[in-house]
C-alpha cells in the first residue's frame, strides 16, 4: 500500500504543474467507470481536456463533487491514481510511469515481509516457552490427533458428507517438529527470500540447490537434523501409544500437517543427501497465506523424515486515515434497484442467501476392474440457472458500458459523499467488487459501509478538507486481478446467445485476459448469473491448476503450428515462441501436479506430485535447469459420445459421460457416499458431443508433460427419458455401473435397481 507521505508527495508533483489553470468551479457526478470514460465526460464541465495515458485508462474511478475547480479536482484525481499530470498540446495527460508503479510494488511487497516476519516470530515465541521438543510433547500430539481421528469417523459413520470438530487443533498442530523445523528455516530467510514465499508462485528451496530453486538459510543442517530426530521421536510415541482401528478403517485426517508427518524408507546413517522445502502456488487471498512442506532424503533420494505447515497471517486492522465519527441517525444508503437485484445475486452466488444457487463441480479417478483409471464428474447438485430481470440482465451483458462497480460500490460511495457533503475521488480495484457490494446492501449505513470498505474491502479512505480520497490499499496487486470489459462482454454475449460457451469463445477470452477467474470475482459472478449452466462447464475447467494457461496456449497457436500438429501430430519445442515457452514454463513448474516419469524399473508411468512425491519426484531436481528445448509437443483429438443431463422442471442442465452416469446411480444406492456432496436427480437425457485435445510436452525420452482441454456440444435432438438413449451408450453405463459397484460395493446391491440419475 502507499504510505501517506508517498501519496502527498505525488499530488504534491502533480498540482505544482497545473497551478496556473482555471480557478472556475463546477459540479460534476458521474456513475464509477474507466478513467478514459470519466475524464472525457468530466472535460466538457471543467473547461479543461483531460486524458488518461495508457496505464490509466482503465482503472475504474467515481467524482463526485460540487463547486470545485479544476485545479483541485485534478490534484485529488492525481492522489488517488498515483499518477502525474503533464501538460500536452491545450490539456493534460495523467501519466503513472514505471517508476510509480514499481515504487508501489516495492512498498507492497515490504509490507507483506514485514507482516510474515511479525506472524513467525509469534510462532517462534510458542516455541521459546514450551522448550525443547521431546517425548512428552509427542504424547500430546498423538493424544490431540486420536480425539481428531475418533470425532471426524464418529461424525462420517453417521452417513453425513460435512462435519464440524472442536479444540485447538491448529494451536496444537504449532507444536509438530514439522512446524518446529519449518518456522525455524523460514525465520533465517532474507527478505528476498521471504517475498519469493509471498508471490503467488510455487517455490523450491535446497540444500544443494539447482538453477531452479533458491538455496536454503545458513545453518540449514542443524536444524534438518534436529527435525529427523524430533520426527523418530513422535513416530516411536505413536506407534506405543495409537490405538489399531477397527475393521478396515486405516484413515486419517490432518489439521494443519498434523498427522501427515512422518518417517520415511531412507537411512539416515548415511546422512541427509537432499533437503528440499517447498511452498505450493497459493488460491489466491492474502499471499501471506503460506503452506510449506519439508522433505529430508539420504544419498539415496529416499525420504528420511517429511512434514508440512501452513503459515497463516495475523489479522491486522486496516488502517483509516482521518475518518469521520459516525452521524446521529444516520440514514441507511440507498441503491438503485437495479444494483440492489444484483446485489442479492451475488450474495446467493456466494452461499450467502438462502439455498445458494452453486454446487461446484468436482471430479474424481477412479479406478475398475479390467480398465484404467477413469476421471468422472461427479453430477452433485444440478447447477441452476439464476432468474433475472430484464432491465438487468440487459446491463450485465454490457459491461463496457454499465461498469461493474458502477452498481453498489459506485452508488454507496456517491451517497456517502453526498450524505456527508463530502467531494469524491475514488478509484476502485476490480478486487473490492463483491465486499463493497456486500458491505453497500442490507441498509448499511454511511459508517458500516466505509469501516467495511477498509476492513475487507482493501481500500484507504483519506478524509480531510472537504475532501474524501479513496484508493487502494495495495494497488500493485491489485492490478493483477483486472477483468477484461471488452472480453468479458464478448463470451457473455455468446453465452446468453447460444446458451452455451465453447472452447474457442473461452480460449479468445483467456488470450485477452491474463488472469483466471476466480470464485466472488467480476468475471466468475458475471458468466453464472448470465448462464451459470455454461459458466460451471468452463469454469471448474479453466480456472484452476493451469487450466487458463493451457487455453492461452491453445489461443497463442498459430495457423502453421496448428496445420503441422494435425498433419503430422508433433511439432519440435524449439519451433514455440517465447510466450508460449513461458506458458509451459507456468504450468510445468508451478502447477500442483507435475510432469510424468516413465522408469523403466518401475513399470508404468508415474504422476509426480509436488506435495508427496518425495525429492526423487520433485521436478526442480528432475528438471535442475528448467524446461528442455529439443523435445517435441505430440497432439491428439478424440470425439466422445456423452449425456446432456437435464433436471427437468428446473431447466438446468449437465453434460455427463457414462461412467459419471453409472457412478451417480452408484452413488444413490450406497449410503456411504453421501460425502461427496447432494444429487439433483436428472430426469431427462439427450445425446451431446465432447472433443478432448490432449497436449503432450515430450521433455525427455523418460519424462511427459500433459495438459487436455475439453469443449462440450450440446445435442439438437429434445430431451427425453433415459430409455430413449442410443442402446450403445447405455449398454456403457450399465458396463460402467457393474464396475464401479464391484469397486465401490454399492450399499443396497443389485436387488434396488434404479433408473440412473
Amino acid at each position: 500500500m502507499l504510505r501517506p507521505t508517498l501519496i502527498a508527495a505525488i499530488a504534491l508533483v502533480g498540482t505544482y504543474t497545473y497551478a496556473q489553470e482555471t480557478v472556475a468551479k463546477f459540479n460534476f457526478k458521474a456513475p464509477a467507470g474507466p478513467a478514459k470514460q470519466v475524464f472525457a465526460e468530466l472535460s466538457k464541465v471543467a473547461g479543461v481536456p483531460l486524458v488518461a495515458s495508457g496505464p490509466i485508462a482503465n482503472d475504474v474511478i467515481l467524482v463526485n463533487v460540487t463547486d470545485v475547480t479544476a485545479n483541485d479536482t485534478m490534484a485529488k484525481i492525481a492522489t488517488a491514481l498515483n499518477g502525474e499530470w503533464r501538460k500536452e498540446g491545450s490539456g493534460w495527460v495523467l501519466y503513472r510511469g514505471t517508476n510509480l508503479e514499481a515504487a508501489e510494488a516495492r512498498i507492497e511487497t515490504a509490507a507483506r515481509v514485514a507482516e510474515f516476519r511479525t506472524n513467525l516470530k509469534r510462532i517462534i515465541d510458542e516455541h521459546s516457552k514450551l522448550g525443547e521438543f521431546n517425548s512428552t510433547t509427542a504424547k500430546k500430539l498423538v493424544d490431540t490427533q486420536q480425539k481428531l481421528d475418533d470425532e471426524v469417523s464418529r461424525q462420517l459413520s453417521g452417513g453425513g458428507g460435512s462435519f464440524r470438530i472442536s479444540g485447538d487443533f491448529d494451536g496444537v498442530s504449532r507444536q509438530t517438529p514439522a512446524a518446529r523445523a519449518i518456522v525455524t528455516l523460514l525465520s533465517r530467510m532474507t527478505d528476498a527470500q521471504i517475498a519469493s514465499l509471498t508471490s503467488e508462485s510455487r517455490v523450491v528451496f535446497g540444500l544443494n540447490p539447482t538453477r531452479m530453486q533458491l538455496p536454503l538459510p545458513n545453518g540449514a543442517n542443524q536444524v534438518l537434523r534436529k527435525f529427523i530426530q524430533d520426527t523418530q521421536t513422535y513416530k516411536d510415541v505413536r506407534e506405543r501409544n495409537t490405538k489399531q482401528p477397527t475393521g478396515n478403517v486405516t484413515r486419517t485426517f490432518s489439521v494443519n500437517g498434523l498427522g501427515s508427518e512422518g518417517i520415511g524408507d531412507g537411512d539416515p546413517r548415511l546422512g541427509i543427501g537432499y533437503a528440499i522445502l517447498t511452498k505450493e502456488p497459493g488460491f489466491g487471498g492474502s499471499r501471506t497465506n503460506v503452506s510449506v512442506t519439508l522433505t529430508v532424503a539420504d544419498p539415496n533420494g529416499k525420504t528420511i523424515a517429511s512434514g508440512q505447515f501452513f503459515v497463516g497471517p495475523n489479522l491486522n486492522q486496516s488502517a483509516v486515515t482521518g475518518q469521520t465519527a459516525p452521524a446521529a441517525n444516520e440514514s441507511p444508503i440507498k441503491l438503485s434497484e437495479s444494483a440492489q437485484e444484483l446485489a442479492k445475486l451475488l450474495n446467493q452466488l456466494s452461499g450467502g442467501g438462502q439455498g445458494g444457487l452453486v454446487m461446484r463441480t468436482t471430479s474424481l479417478a477412479i479406478a475398475v476392474e479390467g480398465s484404467p483409471t477413469t476421471a468422472v464428474t461427479l453430477g452433485g447438485e444440478a447447477t441452476k440457472n439464476i432468474l433475472v430481470s430484464p432491465e438487468l440482465r440487459q446491463k450485465l451483458l454490457n459491461p463496457e458500458q454499465y461498469d461493474p462497480l458502477s452498481f453498489a460500490p459506485g452508488e454507496a460511495f456517491a451517497f456517502v459523499s453526498d450524505n456527508r457533503n463530502k467531494d469524491l475521488v475514488a478509484y476502485l480495484p476490480d478486487t473490492s467488487f463483491l465486499p463493497l457490494t456486500r458491505a453497500a446492501s442490507d441498509n448499511a449505513t454511511p459508517t458500516r459501509f466505509l469501516s467495511t470498505a477498509t476492513s475487507s474491502g482493501g481500500l484507504r479512505i483519506v478524509d480531510s478538507e472537504g475532501w474524501m480520497i479513496v484508493a487502494p490499499q495495495k494497488p500493485s496487486e491489485s492490478r493483477t486481478r483486472v477483468v477484461n470489459r471488452q472480453a468479458l462482454g464478448t463470451t457473455l454475449r455468446v453465452a446468453d446467445a447460444r446458451g452455451n460457451i465453447n472452447l474457442d469463445v473461452w480460449a479468445d477470452f483467456a488470450s485477452k485476459q491474463r488472469k483466471a477467474p476466480r470464485s466472488g470475482e467480476i468475471d466468475e459472478s458475471y458468466l453464472r448469473i448470465i448462464n451459470n449452466s455454461a459458466a460451471e462447464e468452463g469454469l471448474s475447467q479453466f480456472s484452476f491448476n493451469g487450466g487458463w494457461q493451457t487455453l492461452q496456449f491453445y489461443a497463442s497457436m498459430s495457423t502453421a503450428q496448428r496445420q503441422a500438429l494435425q498433419q503430422s501430430g508433433q511439432i519440435q519445442l524449439r519451433t514455440l515462441s517465447q510466450y508460449q515457452i513461458g506458458l509451459v514454463m507456468d504450468q510445468l513448474f508451478n502447477s500442483f501436479d507435475g510432469p510424468r516419469v516413465n522408469r523403466s524399473n518401475q513399470g508404468n508411468p508415474r504422476e509426480i506430485f509436488a506435495a508427496f512425491g518425495g525429492v526423487s519426484n520433485e521436478r526442480t531436481l528432475l528438471l535442475p535447469n528448467g524446461m528442455p528445448r529439443d523435445g517435441y509437443l505430440s497432439f491428439n483429438l478424440k470425439n466422445t459420445e456423452i449425456a446432456q443431463a437435464s433436471s427437468g422442471t428446473e431447466g438446468t442442465t449437465k453434460f455427463m459421460s457414462a461412467e459419471s452416469l453409472a457412478f451417480e446411480r452408484v452413488r444413490s444406492e450406497s449410503p456411504e457416499l453421501a460425502s461427496f456432496g447432494p444429487q439433483t436427480s436428472f430426469s431427462q437425457y439427450r445425446i451431446a458431443g465432447q472433443r478432448a485435445i490432449t497436449f503432450q510436452f515430450h521433455l525427455t525420452p523418460e519424462m511427459t508433460f500433459t495438459r487436455q482441454l475439453q469443449d462440450n456440444t450440446p445435442g439438437n435432438q429434445a430431451f427425453a427419458s433415459f430409455e430413449r438413449l442410443p442402446a450403445d451408450f447405455r449398454q456403457k453405463v450399465e458396463r460402467s455401473y457393474e464396475q464401479l459397484k464391484r469397486s465401490w460395493g454399492a450399499g443396497s446391491g443389485r436387488g434396488n435397481q434404479v433408473p440412473p440419475p
